[in-house]
């Protein structure tokens, strides 16, 4: 069923890790029971010690018809578990279409019942990147959670929700990302949500950084996560809402995203925003 299996590093550059994705190319739908069992090859852990993220990619078994538009079929696993939404596994797909099965871009990925933009985008640096498009999260302005000092050891000064009780917070500090010490236990006492960490102070050439915290669905803290910097990219567009009556012109932002307190684990994401869709964007390199 597998015909091919890719290693691969999202969301990398000079000074950061990135994620490994682990793409494996399929020949045919599998039945339900066959998911499980491909999901069980995600238990392992990757190169950098973190739960091993799987995108699989259901291929047409004609090759012109893998050329058409017709969006292909992918699903995402990590540590034995479906992912609803994963970036780094987006992109992984977009950077397999194009360079390996020959597949021009634009295209897009099915996911259930989402169909997902992909692109090449390249940087005014030269630097090839993959892309993928999100419809804007709506977000909603929070009283800050009377727990959210248990939570950092660090009081927040704004707060904001998305999605429903298992979604996301997103929640900004004033201090530096990388000195906020997560209670993984307290988290996972009083909230279901996912837990967005950002913080205007950030590193030279970047607008923003954040950190992104979920250990009551098994990430205690992931390396760069796609899909939550399309939320929060959506957080900043709100803070720093251009000026203009065109709404449709992109507003574009860098990010950094921190793993613990090490520098250079974590990666670094390009994001474009308008009024209602934002573009996630990085680097993925083969790995050997």
């Amino acid at each position: 069923m597998i015909l091919a299996e890719y290693y691969l590093r999202v969301f990398s550059d000079n000074d950061h890790q990135g994620n490994d994705v682990r793409v494996a190319l399929l020949s045919q739908p599998p039945l339900l029971s066959q998911w499980q069992n491909l999901a069980d090859r995600s238990r392992n852990l990757d190169s950098q010690g973190n739960p091993q993220t799987i995108c699989f990619i259901v291929s047409s078994t004609s090759h012109n018809e893998q050329k058409t538009k017709s969006p292909l079929e992918c699903r995402w696993y990590q540590g034995g578990r479906e992912v609803q939404l994963c970036g780094s596994g987006i992109l992984a797909a977009a950077y397999v279409l194009e360079k390996h099965l020959n597949i021009a871009l634009p295209h897009s990925l099915k996911h259930h019942h989402r169909t997902i933009p992909i692109e090449r985008y390249d940087e005014d640096k030269g630097v090839e990147h993959h892309s993928f498009a999100l419809p804007r999260f709506q977000l909603n302005e929070e009283a800050i959670p009377a727990t959210a000092n248990q939570w950092f050891q660090h009081h927040p000064v704004q707060c904001m929700s998305c999605g429903d009780e298992q979604g996301y917070w997103i929640i900004e500090f004033s201090t530096p990302i990388t000195e906020l010490i997560p209670d993984l236990k307290a988290i996972c006492a009083t909230t279901q949500r996912a837990i967005i960490a950002t913080s205007a102070l950030a590193p030279e050439g970047y607008d923003y950084s954040l950190r992104y915290f979920a250990p009551q669905y098994g990430i205690d803290e992931d390396v760069v996560t796609g899909s939550a910097n399309a939320v929060l990219a959506s957080y900043w567009y709100q803070q720093r809402k251009p000026q203009t009556t065109d709404h449709t012109l992109p507003t574009a932002f860098r990010a950094l995203q921190h793993q613990g307190t090490n520098s250079n684990r974590g990666g670094s994401i390009t994001l474009r925003v308008n009024e209602s869709q934002v573009w996630v964007a990085g680097r993925v390199t083969e790995l050997e």
